[in-house]
């Protein structure tokens, strides 16, 4: 098996320094960090174990992309545990592992490294250690307040996620999506959530927290994203009707002169019965109060009528009223249909950086 995966590697090696000799000057420059990962591959397919190694930890002291140190990885826990029993170097080897699976929590090893082994110690390493990636688009278009589940989130463990955009220098973080704890899922972006731009134009940075459910862990992984699209300007919503500009629509009430009415006619009505009480020489009759209390009544049923009183509907008034409500709130629908509209119109093209940081 070795030396069909040197013989394979060998022709894939050749095949791409001829390409890249062809290409001339036209070609992207090759990365030598890629180049010294090569080497290292080449080493542990060739049984040079203790080369591959020393390379492998050589790459890892760089300062290296993430895609970089997955690969650097994966070759250094390949080399301390090869189909070999008698070379294999497991304590070394779990140490990258573990490192290994904070970054690459899901998918397989490169075919040019798998063995069973190590996809057996890769799997129990999984289960152990927490660890959180994601996958996103190159680019995407989107428009108005529509939510695209854009972003696929994974980790080993289940995880609550939470995703934050940031826009400018110094500018807050701003929370986009969130998701329950889970392995696997997907988070939404969108343009615009009906008041202002959620994505503005210019450079971004998506921010992902990976949270374990099960222990005090949590991995930040960063994307650098680009965004291309014009903010709509909304219109202002018409203020609040005032009172000021609304007619009275009842006359005002008549408790002035339900109190007069009762002064008056309760003081008319016991100076009336006193007027005409019988005179004096008709005999020893007793006293008739009840002139007193029919005024009090009537003071009573005229103050009451006053009070009670909520003044006369004014019917002109009334109809000048519903029209300046009506007018307000067709102010209010055109306003609220404008700002929809542009709303909706609004599309924003976003590219992301595929490199995770």
């Amino acid at each position: 098996m070795k030396v069909l995966r040197y013989c394979i590697l060998s022709i894939v090696i050749s095949t791409a320094a001829t390409a890249q000799t062809r290409s001339g000057t036209d070609a992207a420059p090759r990365s030598p960090i890629l180049d010294m990962i090569d080497r290292a591959k080449y080493s542990l397919n060739n049984l040079q174990y203790t080369q591959a190694r020393t390379a492998s930890r050589e790459i890892l002291a760089l300062r290296l992309k993430r895609s970089q140190e997955i690969a650097a990885l994966q070759v250094a826990a390949a080399s301390y545990f090869p189909d070999e029993p008698s070379v294999r170097m497991p304590d070394s080897a779990a140490f990258y592992l573990r490192r290994l699976v904070r970054l690459m929590p899901v998918g397989p090893l490169p075919a040019d490294l798998v063995s069973p082994g190590l996809d057996s110690q890769l799997v129990a390493t999984r289960k152990a250690v927490f660890g959180a990636t994601v996958r996103a688009p190159a680019s995407l278009t989107l428009k108005g307040i529509e939510r695209r589940p854009s972003i696929e989130v994974m980790s080993s463990r289940p995880a609550r996620w939470q995703m934050y955009l940031l826009s400018g220098e110094g500018a807050p973080p701003i929370l986009i999506d969130t998701l329950g704890a889970t392995t696997s899922g997907r988070l939404s972006l969108q343009a615009h959530n009906g008041v202002a731009a959620v994505i503005q134009p210019g450079a971004d940075q998506i921010r992902i927290l990976s949270i374990s459910a099960s222990e005090p862990d949590t991995i930040v992984i960063r994307l650098d994203a680009n965004a291309n699209g014009v903010v709509p300007v909304l219109v202002d919503m018409p203020p609040a009707l005032s009172a000021a500009k609304l007619l009275p629509e009842r006359a005002p009430r008549a408790l002035g002169a339900g109190i007069a009415a009762a002064v008056v006619g309760g003081g008319a009505s016991w100076a009336l019965a006193n007027l005409l009480l019988p005179p004096k020489d008709l005999g020893d009759q007793p006293k008739d109060s009840r002139g007193l209390s029919v005024g009090i009544g009537v003071a009573v049923v005229a103050l009451a009528a006053g009070v009670l009183d909520r003044g006369r509907p004014l019917p002109k008034n009334i109809k000048a009223n519903a029209a300046v409500r009506s007018d307000h709130l067709k102010l209010i629908g055109d306003a609220t249909e404008t700002n929809r509209k542009r709303v909706s119109e609004y599309a924003v093209e976003l590219t992301i950086d595929p490199e995770i940081k």
